[in-house]
């Protein structure tokens, strides 16, 4: 047994340890992440799925720095060996700017709806004399192609709502491989959108993968969107991590009872809507601290110790879940 799950030997672009994100707050401290581990390999798409509140937003933002001020991490976070929890801002914003990504779930609450697409774009590849204005434009408007941004040349001077839903978010994605990043985090990329812009979100992602051999971490709580892109995913809930393992093989064999009860809520082709199964009761308070499962007020299969001790991640073969079941004689 393993208390750190591992996919393979491969060197990780990154790798996140224990990592706990708390918030002060007037009614006391709030653990959003609590002992995360998990990484992301060179190349691959790792999707980190849960529902809202489960921590998975939060966890991507620290490793970013962009938690709220009063947010903290502890643990470790490591971008190709090298510790970058709690390095100066200066540094992350480079990191930001030179090999770590992120797209948020808003588009239009992340792109200044004063300027025109071009400035936006253009202004981080000018700065410190990177590039000079016309390189800096062409780079941009081949870019906004490969996003397949029709008639790109003329439509980049535009400014933000002058564009669809569907439309920003791959500017947004645009902007975010503009300096050629290793790794590109996306939050909800298809939050929003409907299902026929969703779907080129998704091929545009393959195609930065399959392109570029950009790593992602998909942050998402859509179930088909996972399946039909990722390689690997983590489920999250109420802050830590429930089952990670290769997404075929947690699809076919979840081994969590969260993650069983996940599945069987989502609607599908061979199954009666009346078989749909929903998951009965509520996540826990986020400002109480549970010692064991978080799951276990939900759970049917629920122990005696379940609610007490916390369950050690148990597995092999790149598939792990943290569930008192699976260690009972």
């Amino acid at each position: 047994m393993r208390s750190t799950p591992r996919t393979d030997t491969e060197q990780a672009l990154l790798s996140i340890r224990d990592l706990s994100v708390t918030f002060d707050t007037p009614g006391g401290p709030i653990r959003a992440v609590d002992g995360v581990s998990l990484d992301v390999h060179p190349g691959e798409v790792l999707a980190v799925v849960g529902e809202s509140g489960s921590g998975k937003s939060q966890t991507a933002l620290a490793v970013t720095g962009l938690l709220a001020a009063n947010g903290a991490a502890e643990g470790s976070i490591q971008w190709h060996r090298s510790e970058i929890l709690g390095l100066p801002e200066h540094r992350l914003a480079r990191l930001r700017a030179d090999e770590i990504a992120m797209v948020f779930q808003n588009p239009m609450t992340s792109l200044n709806p004063y300027l025109r697409v071009s400035v936006q774009m253009m202004e981080g590849m000018m700065l410190n004399g990177r590039m000079t204005r016309p390189e800096a434009r062409a780079a941009s408007i081949e870019m906004l192609e490969s996003v397949q941004i029709a008639d790109a040349a003329s439509r980049i001077d535009r400014y933000p709502h002058e564009f669809s839903g569907g439309m920003l978010q791959r500017i947004m994605i645009a902007m975010s491989l503009l300096r050629r990043p290793r790794l590109l985090i996306a939050d909800e990329p298809t939050t929003a959108l409907d299902v026929t812009v969703q779907m080129q979100i998704v091929r545009l992602l393959g195609e930065v993968r399959r392109k570029s051999g950009t790593a992602i971490m998909l942050i998402t709580h859509d179930l088909g969107l996972v399946a039909s892109i990722s390689d690997r995913i983590a489920i999250m809930y109420s802050g830590r991590i429930m089952e990670i393992g290769h997404t075929e093989e947690v699809f076919s064999r979840p081994r969590h009872p969260y993650t069983r009860a996940l599945l069987e809520a989502v609607p599908r082709l061979d199954r009666d809507e009346a078989e749909l199964q929903g998951i009965a009761g509520e996540p826990p308070d986020p400002e109480v601290r549970i010692p064991g499962c978080p799951f276990h007020t939900r759970c049917a299969h629920r122990l005696s110790q379940c609610a007490d001790i916390r369950p050690p991640m148990d597995g092999a073969d790149g598939h792990f879940h943290a569930c008192h079941l699976s260690l009972a004689p």
